[in-house]
């Protein structure tokens, strides 16, 4: 994990660069990149719980193709993770597992939110597991291709409009454009307010 953790890659001055499982030309995503790299390796079977704020799982499981799932915060326990903020409480890190296939993930998520101590667990909330049947109507997707602010590359505009094309071939309603607004304001303003201090 890089030094503080909220980088999109993986690289510490004690371990050095953690490469991805494909090819050693391009990084393992992060920041639990470790995590993606020892699951792509088959190195292990799944990372049951590792941790995300901006992507710190979904990167990863992404860049060494693997799945993930980044549960609401406080739905998976925590209890012995250190925290690199302890205190903070208004962005909150969720944990999940990474596996190598939706099967798998469906697996970890069962027996983590079945686990006969969850009643007991102080650091997530009660909850159940429970399967729900796939929706037989059709699906209005909302999608966006660029905030008017960042512009994606090109890779992922592609992904994005192949992603839309699939959705209508089978059916689904994937029109609904829509465009944010004011985020170059909210930008502006949200640059004040972190500089002011």
């Amino acid at each position: 994990m890089p030094q503080t953790g909220m980088a999109l890659e993986t690289n510490s001055n004690l371990w050095g660069r953690t490469f991805n499982t494909f090819s050693t030309k391009f990084g393992s995503g992060g920041s639990s990149g470790g995590d993606g790299a020892l699951v792509g390796l088959r190195g292990a079977a799944a990372a049951p719980l590792a941790s995300d704020i901006g992507g710190s799982i979904r990167a990863p499981a992404a860049f060494n193709g693997l799945y993930a799932l980044r549960p609401t915060s406080e739905r998976i326990p925590r209890k012995g993770l250190r925290s690199t903020v302890p205190g903070q409480i208004s962005i909150k890190t969720s944990c999940g597992p990474v596996t190598h296939s939706m099967p798998d993930l469906k697996l970890f998520a069962n027996l983590i939110l079945t686990h006969p101590t969850l009643p007991f667990e102080g650091s997530c909330l009660p909850g159940s597991w429970r399967e729900v049947e796939t929706a037989s109507r059709k699906l209005k997707v909302g999608f966006l291709l660029t905030d008017g602010v960042v512009q994606p590359h090109p890779p992922i505009t592609r992904a994005l409009k192949e992603s839309v094309d699939k959705l209508k071939a089978a059916g689904h309603d994937g029109k609904c454009t829509f465009q944010p607004i004011g985020i170059r304001w909210l930008t502006n303003a949200s640059g004040r307010v972190q500089t002011s201090f």
